[in-house]
């Protein structure tokens, strides 16, 4: 009797442990599962909060240039130089006012064409430090052939085209350029990183970006010791094909490239 007993007993405690590890373990893997989804959500929040982030920057950036340009454009109300200064001291006071309300903005500057004036020059402010915006001297833009695209091409590029040196429809999916012929047709010719004489896609394309985002997208690149400026325009291919690409445009899908920056 006290031997079957034993037997049970030894038997009751084994299937008792057992079953108390088989519980653990299954408690161990749920806390894990449960670790690993709440280090997801967190993840997922930090990065929908972190591109929320630079929505809003980019949106500041973005409405703080367009206030500026209509203001510039119905400000100015006459050439000769008093009226430019004027005009350019009002100009920096709006500078002033809106760039320490942007999130983003590292420098601004507002230059006046010596063939239009060569007593006002313009302003630069640059806040690199993080310590606010400080006056830097200006380029002084009459030591240069404006005429000649290879020097200055922050300045003389754009002004000799217009606004962009290069426009352009590209796929970001196939990175592929767009070719709109007069018959309506579309084609694809080469890739659109080869410009910068890579063979492969950039790490940082903003055009993927734009269309991912359906918001205007801008960049900075650097090549051949020349900083370039890259504005995107995301869009249908259908409504470019109503309106071609031409220099200096900004609708649709588009990347407006190598248009070079900075002071």
């Amino acid at each position: 009797m006290h031997s079957i007993r034993t037997k049970i007993t030894a038997i009751t405690v084994c299937v008792i442990i057992i079953a108390m590890l088989i519980a653990a373990g299954f408690g161990v893997i749920a806390i894990k599962n449960i670790g690993k989804r709440n280090a997801e959500q967190t993840l997922l929040l930090l990065c929908e909060t972190g591109q929320k982030n630079l929505d809003q920057y980019f949106a500041s950036v973005e409405q703080s240039v367009e206030m500026i340009s209509a203001y510039v454009e119905s400000d100015l109300d006459g050439l000769d130089d008093q009226c430019l200064q004027a005009h350019l001291d009002r100009v920096e006071e709006i500078f002033t006012r809106l760039t320490y309300r942007t999130n983003g903005v590292l420098t601004y500057y507002f230059r006046i064409d010596p063939a239009i004036s060569g007593a006002v020059k313009g302003f630069w402010y640059v806040n690199l430090d993080g310590n606010g915006f400080e006056e830097h001297a200006v380029t002084d833009i009459a030591l240069y052939d404006t005429n000649n695209t290879s020097s200055l091409v922050w300045f003389t590029v754009p002004k000799a085209t217009g606004r962009y040196d290069l426009a352009r429809v590209v796929d970001p999916e196939e990175c592929r350029i767009l070719d709109f012929g007069d018959d309506g047709s579309v084609s694809m010719t080469g890739h659109c990183y080869g410009i910068w004489n890579s063979e492969q896609k950039c790490i940082n394309c903003s055009s993927a970006l734009a269309c991912r985002t359906g918001c205007h997208q801008e960049k900075a690149e650097r090549f051949k010791d020349q900083d370039y400026f890259n504005p995107v325009q995301p869009g249908e291919a259908e409504a470019l094909r109503r309106e071609p690409v031409q220099r200096g445009s900004r609708a649709g899908q588009r990347e407006a490239d190598q248009r070079p920056g900075g002071q």
